[in-house]
């Protein structure tokens, strides 16, 4: 179904009309931060995936290494 029935609506941008998401780096190179959510449960409720994913406010001399996890608070699985 993921490649047959793949259907692309109009592209939405979330969150929109409020405040950034901020997501803190950990103070030590190659350790993750705490988990921030981004969107929710049961926020959008329709199928969705991710094209684009808008980062600013970061130094051009840092690497950066963003996960992306799913599931509800404490039961977090990386996608």
């Amino acid at each position: 179904f993921a490649l047959d029935g793949h259907i692309h609506n109009i592209s939405k941008c979330y969150p929109t009309g409020s405040s950034p998401v901020n997501i803190t780096a950990d103070a030590n190179a190659w350790v993750h931060g705490a988990i921030v959510e981004i969107i929710p449960a049961n926020t959008i409720n329709e199928n969705f995936d991710i094209h684009y994913v808008n980062i600013s406010g970061i130094s051009a001399n840092g690497d950066y290494e963003i996960k992306l996890y799913q599931g509800g608070g404490g039961s977090e699985t990386a996608i």
